[in-house]
């Protein structure tokens, strides 16, 4: 979501003390607006490897150590065998740089933070719109891109910041969620709404499972289970009744429709919208329709 976009919902529609909910949580761009501005932030992340991102980027660590960490990785110097990685990392890479996945998955711990962010550097490779590997270096050197990024990383480092983010099993908010979310006071639903095919990358969560080592049946479940995550369409009118129940009287619920993470996709935004817009003026959902303004669809309770 643009900062120019958030900001403007945040003045628009958000009071000086409620809670702002970002039920997308990825990129964290709600969240982190929601609390430079002091008010409480609230963020929902809808399958792990979001919720890592999210943390990261709102809670930075000192670039420094998960360099120094790198360092350390490489100068191991095994890189472990291509053909353990997953197939959508064998699809994509070739076999040097899954051997060196493969030496960074056996050595990561994501208990530390270096390692945590280190993981959600190679991860968010998998992700719509992300950094391929094959961008330079031209070698494939899966250690030298991640060295890259870090350099990035490191000029947009910023201070921690104050707010609660949830992990959403199986990506939906269920009721014990729901219920907690509700004793937060929100004034404001600030999001993005992820791409149609669901609230999370298949790939990127297969690559997030598969370093976090979940591997023999509850792994395969796993791999089943992105498949059938739910399309963003089903999943907002799923949950249309418990975010307008988690918002307090007069709540707005703003949900950007972001077609520039969905290349060549622009005309599946707009069927998005206009299936929305069909739905509110047959009065199925619980919000009143306020308009679109610049792809931000807003709604009031």
């Amino acid at each position: 979501m643009p900062a120019a976009v958030a900001r403007g919902a945040l003045r628009a529609h958000a009071g000086d003390r409620g809670g702002v909910l970002d039920p997308f949580c990825h990129g964290a761009s709600a969240w982190t607006h929601a609390a430079n501005t002091g008010r409480p932030a609230l963020g929902v992340a809808r399958h792990r490897g979001a919720y890592l991102e999210a943390w990261l980027r709102t809670h930075p660590p000192d670039p420094r150590e998960v360099a120094k960490r790198l360092r350390e990785l490489r100068n191991d110097m095994f890189y472990g065998d291509p053909d353990a990685a997953p197939f959508p990392l064998r699809m994509r890479f070739p076999a040097r740089a899954r051997g060196q996945l493969v030496h960074l998955r056996d050595h990561l711990d994501p208990a530390r933070v270096a390692d945590a962010a280190l993981l959600v550097l190679v991860t968010s490779w998998m992700a719509p719109g992300g950094p391929r590997l094959s961008d330079p270096p031209k070698d494939q050197d899966v250690f030298e891109t991640l060295a890259l990024r870090l350099d990035r990383w490191r000029s947009r480092a910023s201070r921690p910041l104050e707010g609660r983010l949830w992990e959403a099993r199986g990506g939906r908010i269920g009721p014990a969620l729901a219920e907690t979310l509700r004793e937060q006071s929100v004034s404001l639903i600030l999001g993005a709404v992820p791409p149609p095919r669901g609230p999370a990358s298949s790939e990127a969560q297969v690559a997030v499972d598969w370093f976090l080592r979940a591997d023999g049946e509850a792994g395969q479940a796993f791999l089943r289970q992105w498949a059938d995550v739910p399309g963003i369409l089903d999943l907002l009118e799923k949950e249309t009744r418990m975010l307008h129940e988690i918002l307090l009287p007069g709540g707005v619920c703003a949900l950007w429709l972001d077609d520039v993470t969905l290349p060549g996709r622009g005309r599946r935004t707009v069927r998005m919208a206009e299936r929305l817009w069909r739905k509110l003026e047959e009065g199925q959902t619980p919000f009143h329709f306020e308009g679109i303004e610049d792809r931000l669809l807003v709604l009031r309770k």
